[in-house]
Order: structure tokens, then C-alpha cells, then sequence
């Protein structure tokens, strides 16, 4: 690549020479410093010029210079102004990068708050049914703990209230319970009813609605949500009562016997009714008789487990199992675990909760069916034995 044509070799030695012996010469000589930074074969380097230029010598000279330089200043205008830039600093040559295609936000397009347009994120316009039904399920899990003597050291109800939606269009859905903190407001606390702790909603509940008259008022999601959750830290009866009893027989067999009693309402039934019964670690032969379900025994966990398919409130059953013992008796180190119980009662609320109205409102004024199930259930459910 050819040189400017003021660019010698020597030049940059008379000058630092003219600077060190004269100062008159510095004040008439005029000093334009090049830095031009190549990111090919050439590092930098640095033109001086010792006497002053015009306008017209730069242009010829740069003219001269540019098209033996060839495409690397190309889009670069002659011209005085271009000059003055070059006293000013070096001129690199334009850069080129390789571009990727962004999202644009389309600031002409306008947007409609969802409050406006009542439109809301949960659920889609739109939806139609042949046959336009709502289904609750109020849902009870009991936790409990009984020590050795039968008293309760734990009791606490943990509830759900979950739906299943089949609704055209966009309706309005108000859900009446009988809530204590309602019934005084209104007068009616006479009337059987609950007061509910850590209530917790779905997002489409209107809470500043419930904050002021307890109406839980919402559009619901199509399909199957949870609406509320709620606690009460309440003195439970256990709903199933456990007794048993254990002998040991010459450190060579042992025989428990278990005692099951359904102590809720006789019009009620529970489902599934599981026992879970601890043994001792080294047991074997097991045997078993039952006045009602069957048992099994679970090596891997130590445990006979009690099956009872239905079991009716005010009914009591029993179960012995017979096992066998090693000679050596092993010491039962951390104690006896506590027996478990697993169970389902359907239509029945330990609380007493009730769903009073299902109000369902739709601009179409289509007549819509609501259906409610209650189902009492166990959840951390534990009795100790001695």
C-alpha cells in the first residue's frame, strides 16, 4: 500500500531535532499528527508535516493518496472539513458487523387494559357446553395425635374447596358458606356456622368483595381449580378410636390384639379404612383373624396393615395377629412407632361447613346446575400406644 506523499522517513528526525533547538520554528511550523490503527499487516504509524498546508495542497494530496488506497476509504468524503477531522485524530476505516433480526415493540398498535375490557387471564372467551354444570367438593383432612393415656395432644382441620367448571361464556359465580364472621354481621349467629382461619383464595376471587360483606364472588377457570383453603384449630373427637394390646409368651411368640371403633355419625360410612399396626423388628409366622376386613403384615416396614373396606359410624371390629418370636430376645431400643390410620367419610364435614347458594350469573341467562360433595378425610392421623 503506497504512502501519503508528505511521509519521508527523515521527517520525524528533523523534526524532533527543530523542536529541541528552536522555539521560534515551533511557533511557525504547523504539526498534524496521524494515528491510523490497521488490523491487517500494519501496526500504526505517524505522518508530520514542517511547514503549513491550504485547503487546496490537502486535497490534492489526499486525492492522491485515497485512490492508491483504494476500497479502505471508501464512503469517505473529500473535502476541508475532512482535514481538519485529520489534524484533529486519526480516521479508521468503517467498521462492519454482522447483524441479527430483534423483536420490535410496535409502539402504534395501542393496548386496552384488561380491566377495561373485564377480560380476564385464567379463563378464554368463548367457551360453550351443551350442559352447563358446576361441581364442589369441600374436602376435610383431620390431623391428629392421642398420646398412650387417649388424650389429644393434636387436633387441627385443614379444608379445601375445590371445583370442576362446565360453563358457557363468562359468567359470575357467588359462593355462600355458612361463616361465622357473616352470621354476625347479618344477625343470624344463633345459626349453626364456623369461623374459618388462614383463609387463602384463588386469584379470581375479589377479595376487596369478601373484605367488606364475606361474599366470595369470582369468574372461575374452565375446568378443575382450587377456590379457598382454610385451617381450624379446633379440640377434635378422634373419628376412628384405636386400642391394643400386646402379650409376649416366653420370649417365643407374641399376640396383639387391636380394637377399632368408628366413633362419628351411624348414618355415616368410611371408606378404605386402613390400620397400620406396629411389630416388633424381628417377628415372624405371622397369623391373623379379623372379625371384619383382612391383614397383612409388611416386613419391610414392621407393620400389619388392617384393610377395612367400609366401615359404619358406631360399629367396633377387632383384629388379633399371633407372631413369632427368635430365643434371643432384641431390644426394642427407640420404643413402639405409633399406629396410623387412613380413612375417607364421604358427606360428612368434621367442622360442619356448608355450601348455603351457588349463584351463577351469565349475560346468556342460561339455567346452570350445581352439585356439592363433602368428604372428611385423614391426614397426618397417629395414635400412640404404651
Amino acid at each position: 500500500m503506497p504512502m501519503p506523499p508528505w511521509y519521508t522517513p527523515s521527517s520525524t528526525r528533523l523534526w524532533r531535532s527543530s523542536v529541541n533547538t528552536s522555539r521560534s520554528w515551533r511557533r511557525r511550523a504547523s504539526v498534524t499528527t496521524l494515528s491510523l490503527s490497521m488490523s491487517c499487516w500494519m501496526s500504526s504509524w505517524t505522518l508530520v508535516s514542517h511547514r503549513p498546508r491550504t485547503a487546496r495542497s490537502y486535497r490534492s494530496e489526499w486525492a492522491t493518496w485515497a485512490a492508491a488506497a483504494g476500497p479502505w476509504v471508501e464512503g469517505i468524503q473529500e473535502g476541508p472539513e475532512v482535514f481538519q477531522g485529520l489534524a484533529a485524530g486519526p480516521r479508521c476505516p468503517p467498521a462492519r458487523y454482522i447483524t441479527q433480526q430483534g423483536n420490535k415493540l410496535e409502539t402504534g398498535k395501542s393496548r386496552v387494559p384488561p380491566t377495561v375490557t373485564n377480560a380476564v387471564s385464567w379463563r378464554s372467551e368463548g367457551i360453550k357446553y351443551k350442559k352447563n354444570e358446576v361441581f364442589i367438593d369441600v374436602i376435610e383432612s383431620v390431623n391428629l395425635l392421642v398420646n398412650a393415656n387417649g388424650s389429644v395432644l393434636l387436633s387441627e382441620i385443614v379444608g379445601t374447596i375445590k371445583l370442576k367448571v362446565f360453563l358457557s361464556g363468562m359468567p359470575e359465580l357467588r359462593l355462600g358458606l355458612n361463616d361465622r364472621v357473616l352470621f354476625e354481621l347479618t344477625g343470624r349467629s344463633k345459626n349453626k356456622s364456623v369461623e374459618l382461619e388462614d383463609v387463602k383464595f384463588h386469584q379470581c376471587v375479589r377479595l376487596s368483595r369478601f373484605d367488606n360483606d364475606r361474599t366470595i364472588s369470582f369468574i372461575p377457570p374452565d375446568g378443575d381449580f382450587e377456590l379457598m383453603s382454610y385451617r381450624l384449630s379446633t379440640q377434635v373427637k378422634p373419628l376412628i378410636w384405636i386400642e391394643s394390646v400386646i402379650e409376649k409368651f416366653s420370649h417365643s411368640r407374641v399376640e396383639i390384639m387391636v380394637k377399632a371403633k368408628g366413633q362419628f355419625k351411624k348414618q355415616s360410612v368410611a371408606n378404605g379404612v386402613e390400620i397400620s399396626v406396629p411389630v416388633p423388628s424381628d417377628a415372624d409366622s405371622p397369623r391373623f383373624k379379623t372379625s371384619v376386613g383382612s391383614a397383612k403384615y409388611v416386613p419391610e416396614k414392621n407393620v400389619v396393615i388392617w384393610s377395612i373396606k367400609s366401615f359404619p359410624g358406631g360399629k367396633e371390629y377387632l383384629m388379633r395377629a399371633h407372631f413369632g418370636l427368635p430365643s434371643v430376645e432384641k431390644e426394642e431400643v427407640d420404643g413402639r412407632p405409633p399406629i396410623g390410620v387412613k380413612f375417607e367419610i364421604p358427606y360428612f364435614t368434621v367442622s360442619g361447613i356448608q355450601v348455603r347458594y351457588m349463584k351463577i350469573i351469565e349475560k346468556s341467562g342460561y339455567q346452570a346446575l350445581p352439585w356439592v360433595r363433602y368428604i372428611t378425610q385423614s391426614g397426618d392421623y397417629q395414635l400412640r400406644t404404651s
